[in-house]
């Protein structure tokens, strides 16, 4: 079901993809002086994003599947390699391994919340496991200490929370590398893009080596993977709001565990420092996309989460992943944009009650 699709201006949205006047006044700009495709945001948003993600080696890609290739390169990882991803995510992820000729393996995710489940990694490391992808899934806070004991190289998936923290500590700096998207209704919104970044030198040479062009008169196999100038101003003026988005999405968060906490549903959250509320997920105990359809004609967009998890698109049957297919059957995700107003929140509780 489509959040863009039979609106109108009554709608309460899942997100907000208008562009601020500031936005607005640098594209105007831009589109004067002819910088559209290389200029001096590119360099502007790099330094941003090495403070936000307390990463010293930063590159933009045009998107996060790009990001997400290049991290994965970086690390060596080719045919015959696996890599473990869990299945309740977006399906992109599927075509970043796919590139690099490696098999993805499935794993479930957390009976309480959408983090990758440890024990169902620890199972199904073998010989051949060389990455694994920690997505901060809805914005989900939880540690991976105990993943980075097992020794495989993390790769850090912060679409969800880009510029966000756990105990004073940068998000995308905790494994060996990270990477995000920019892309419509993301965390952090350009409309498209995505950046890979790191802390490991020689990981930031190989990837640097894969986006030059060869200067020896020798092909070298590269890509072209760079983001205008353009997208990267409206990304690097959006970034100055983050801090103050995040508060406002935990205190939404607030308003719905107060409120929802005696309603015939399943929450996941019991305190605003569980996650940074990208969505805030219900988990609905009657048909779930009867109550969406239902909320939508009371004016309220819902979305239906991941709706197909990527180990049934990989046809891979012989996984049981009995979270994973929890969620896709009841999880719910509410309006969290942080410009949601009290009114607004008020009538989403309101029809909450009327459609369940």
């Amino acid at each position: 079901m489509n959040p863009s699709t039979e609106l109108n201006e009554n709608m309460i949205l899942q997100y907000d993809t208008s562009y601020s006047p500031a936005n607005i006044e640098i594209i105007s700009k831009i589109f004067s002086d002819g910088s559209i495709s290389t200029g001096n945001y590119q360099k502007l948003l790099k330094k941003r994003l090495q403070k936000l993600t307390g990463s010293k080696y930063v590159f933009l890609t045009n998107s996060g599947t790009a990001g997400l290739h290049l991290a994965l390169m970086s690390l060596g990882i080719s045919t015959g390699d696996k890599v473990i991803t869990p299945s309740y995510l977006c399906e992109q992820v599927l075509n970043s391994i796919s590139f690099t000729g490696a098999k993805p393996t499935f794993v479930d995710i957390n009976p309480d919340n959408y983090s990758i489940n440890l024990e169902d990694v620890k199972k199904s490391i073998d010989n051949n496991t060389k990455a694994i992808i920690i997505p901060y899934l809805y914005g989900d806070i939880f540690s991976i200490n105990e993943l980075k004991e097992l020794n495989i190289p993390l790769i850090e998936d912060i679409c969800h929370c880009t510029g966000g923290s756990i105990n004073n500590r940068h998000i995308g700096s905790l494994g060996e590398i990270g990477m995000t998207s920019f892309g419509e209704a993301k965390f952090l919104d350009g409309g498209f893009g995505g950046a890979v970044f790191t802390n490991n030198a020689d990981l930031a040479k190989k990837i640097k080596s894969m986006l030059s062009h060869s200067t020896t008169g020798k092909y070298a196999k590269n890509y072209d993977y760079n983001i205008p100038n353009v997208i990267a101003a409206v990304i690097y003026e959006k970034s100055f709001y983050i801090k103050n988005e995040i508060k406002n999405r935990k205190k939404i968060a607030k308003y719905y565990m107060d409120v929802l906490k005696n309603q015939d549903i399943s929450l996941r959250y019991t305190n605003v420092s569980d996650s940074f509320f990208y969505r805030f997920m219900i988990d609905i105990s009657s048909n779930k996309m009867s109550f969406i359809k239902k909320m939508r004609s009371k004016g309220i967009v819902c979305g239906v989460g991941v709706n197909n998890p990527l180990h049934e698109l990989f046809n891979d049957f012989r996984q049981k992943l009995p979270n994973t297919k929890f969620a896709v059957k009841k999880s719910v995700a509410l309006p969290t944009r942080p410009n949601l107003t009290q009114y607004e929140l008020d009538r989403i509780v309101t029809a909450i009650s009327n459609c369940l």
